[in-house]
């Protein structure tokens, strides 16, 4: 089931994250949220793009209940303080 409700109206389109009850992120909405973007960035209709949370939360973060316990360091999360982007995934550095 899908993570993103969009909406598309005069070249603007509204991304809502909708993950009740907090819409906190799995690894599936992630990867859902960065193809979404990726190919509203080739897209030559989409002036611009919103992300909006349903609810009463744009979203509670990453959803540890789906992390496993050996991929808990800060190194291995991409909420980490020094966390970079590269190829979708995000890798901490010192």
């Amino acid at each position: 089931m899908s993570a993103l409700k969009i909406a598309d109206r005069d070249g603007i389109t509204v991304v809502t994250f909708a993950r009740p009850p907090v819409n906190a992120m799995d690894s599936a909405s992630l990867e859902e949220l960065a193809a979404t973007f990726e190919r509203l960035a080739g897209d030559v209709v989409v002036k611009a793009a919103v992300l909006t949370g349903e609810g009463n939360a744009f979203s509670a973060g990453l959803d540890l209940k789906t992390v496993r316990p050996t991929d808990r360091s800060p190194e291995n999360l991409c909420f980490h303080p020094h966390a970079v982007r590269k190829d979708r995934w995000c890798h901490a550095e010192a």
